[in-house]
């Protein structure tokens, strides 16, 4: 009963939210925790062209071709890792020599290029020395086994094999959303 009030502004329009917000909403509900739930596969490691191939194509499906960073040299990486004091994992040095960050999109952070990676005292999950790679600082690398910490405040925390799966799994929820019928 105490709900009525509540009811009749929502019928009224009080959100104002566009037609379809609900359905596309559940879509993009259904398609991030069916990649976030599914068994992880072990693919084979990329090589720089494969790695070129999987940001290309991110950023072709978000609509902004074209835009990703130039790629860190070595000793732009050599620097970062003599500052945070830790040896970066080798996929991650492969992501950062194809490019050095990558911009944001709606629901994905911002990867920090190497010169902008920071180190965290103890990450969400009690990590100890773990580095920050995001803006904001949601995405978090595991350096001794290569792992991203996923901090996310919708869908909870969740753990990728590598900044490679983190891409993936990107790339897949870009997919769903271009083909909602589309199996994940």
């Amino acid at each position: 009963a105490g709900a009525r009030p509540l009811a009749r502004l929502l019928a009224a329009g009080a959100l104002a939210v566009p037609d379809g917000w609900a359905a596309h909403y559940v879509d993009a509900l259904v398609a991030a925790l069916g990649t976030r739930h599914r068994a992880a596969a072990t693919h084979p490691t990329r090589d720089s062209g494969s790695w070129r191939e999987l940001i290309d194509e991110i950023l072709w499906l978000r609509g902004t071709p074209d835009t990703a960073p130039p790629p860190a040299s070595a000793e732009e990486i050599a620097a970062a890792e003599a500052r945070l004091g830790r040896i970066l994992p080798e996929s991650y040095r492969r992501f950062l020599t194809t490019c050095d960050g990558l911009p944001a999109d709606v629901v994905f952070p911002r990867l920090r290029g190497v010169a902008e990676l920071t180190t965290l005292v103890v990450a969400p999950d009690g990590t100890p020395g773990a580095v920050v790679i995001s803006d904001p600082g949601a995405l978090v690398l595991r350096t001794g086994t290569g792992e991203v910490l996923d901090d996310d405040p919708v869908f909870g925390r969740s753990v990728h094999r590598d900044v490679e799966a983190l891409l993936e799994q990107h790339r897949d929820l870009l997919l769903a959303a271009e083909e909602p019928d589309r199996p994940l």
